[in-house]
């Protein structure tokens, strides 16, 4: 018998992470997401307001994070990497493609005047 070993990734969302600033609240759904290589996840974060730009961001351990992508109504879905928000603004979603090892990491979302 032949058995395949798939690398399994695990894509953090910060653990239900929510950032309040004045009135405006954004919140992470998924505490974490687990995709075989090659494979695609999503991650979703909500937000009370609908003014602004929703940006995601990358932390990987022992460093500050890094900006990956804006938020859009049109994804680009040629990218590996995009961000697309909900017709009400509200609901934004980060989708990762043909994940690689290195994709491995925390991933924040933020609304565009929050300082991550």
């Amino acid at each position: 018998m032949i058995s395949q070993i798939y690398r399994v990734l695990f894509l953090l969302s910060s653990l239900i992470y929510t950032v309040e600033t004045g009135e405006d609240e954004v919140t992470q759904l998924a505490q974490w997401t687990v995709v075989k290589e090659a494979g695609n996840a999503s991650m979703e974060c909500s937000r009370t307001t609908t003014s602004g730009t929703v940006h995601w961001y990358r932390q990987y351990p022992n460093q500050p994070p890094q900006y990956l992508v804006m938020a859009k109504r049109e994804a680009d879905q040629h990218e590996r990497i995009s961000a697309s928000v909900s017709t009400d603004y509200k609901h934004t979603v980060l989708s990762v493609r043909d994940a690689r090892l290195y994709d491995t990491a925390i991933y924040l979302c933020a609304n565009g005047d929050t300082v991550v």
